[in-house]
């Protein structure tokens, strides 16, 4: 009877932890992106609701795309819609009573796989997101920290927003001018 009680406690001292490490990383991304959208037409204070942030965070890289390319997909839409289906429904079986049951009978419902699929699918579009902010935020690095943050979820990737929020994006940076306009000199080869 005492291991079931250490088992327990053990497991809610496990599943404090982990509330709290995102926690703390839910205040940092909220912080990096309060940042990182002074200057911008979009709400600020969206950054620390958890299913906004992440329109936050496509609509960025919906801004940046467009000042490179001119087009782009609708991230600030995908991202959340995402987030919210898989929210509501990795809730939906614990209102069942027989689902711990069948679960530990090794029953496996068609919504888990579906579950899985949409995680996935989340997973895959917010590291393009990602890929996308860290292109415009520190390129030559965007690799790097995309694969970090696909490796280390949340706590990567908000301890990277983190780190870039002060910088300039690429795309919003002045571009030079071209030589030979007025006010650049012109490149000139060696005189003889």
């Amino acid at each position: 009877m005492c291991g079931m009680y250490n088992y327990i406690l053990m497991s809610l001292g496990f599943m404090a932890l982990g509330l709290l490490v995102t926690l703390v990383c839910h205040i940092f991304k909220a912080k990096a992106l309060t940042a990182m959208v002074q200057g911008t037409m979009l709400d600020a204070t969206q950054a620390w609701f958890p299913f906004a942030n992440n329109y936050l965070l496509g609509a960025l890289c919906e801004q940046s795309e467009i000042r490179r390319t001119g087009k782009t997909w609708k991230y600030s839409i995908l991202l959340p819609a995402l987030d919210l289906v898989l929210f509501f429904g990795g809730i939906s079986p614990f209102l069942s009573p027989s689902y711990f049951w069948d679960l530990m009978k090794g029953t496996m419902y068609p919504a888990f796989y579906l579950e899985t699929l949409l995680g996935f699918l989340f997973w895959l579009a917010m590291l393009v997101v990602l890929f996308k902010l860290f292109r415009d935020y520190s390129p030559g690095d965007e690799v790097f920290y995309t694969i970090l943050s696909g490796l280390f979820g949340l706590l990567a990737q908000s301890l990277l927003l983190y780190s870039l929020r002060k910088q300039t994006p690429v795309s919003a940076q002045e571009p030079s001018p071209p030589e030979g306009e007025i006010g650049v000199p012109e490149k000139t080869g060696p005189e003889l």
